[in-house]
């Protein structure tokens, strides 16, 4: 069992704290606060998928869910700027 106050790893959440910063990789100090947010936001995720009743293998699941929807949307607008640059006689 973790002491208190430390992440536990066992959990989504724990993961989540306690994930290390790949090696040798050094967060220039620009991105860093875009990272502390983007970590910040997860957590609030984790926490609205928790007050929905939600565990750790459901969570997984939705995540999928919602990461293919977004690769989706993602991939329309990416063809909609190509169209519209392509019609406005952009190159590539």
């Amino acid at each position: 069992m973790p002491s208190c106050g430390q992440p536990d790893p066992a959990n989504l959440e724990g993961r989540l704290l306690a994930a290390p910063q790949p090696a040798g990789l050094e967060i220039p100090p620009v991105l860093r606060d875009s990272v502390a947010r983007h970590q910040a936001n997860l957590l609030r995720l984790l926490e609205s998928f928790r007050a929905a009743g939600m565990d750790d293998a459901q969570i997984e699941p939705a995540v999928t869910v919602v990461i293919d929807s977004y690769r989706r949307e993602l991939l329309d607008a990416i063809r909609s700027l190509a169209a519209a640059r392509d019609g406005a006689g952009g190159t590539p």
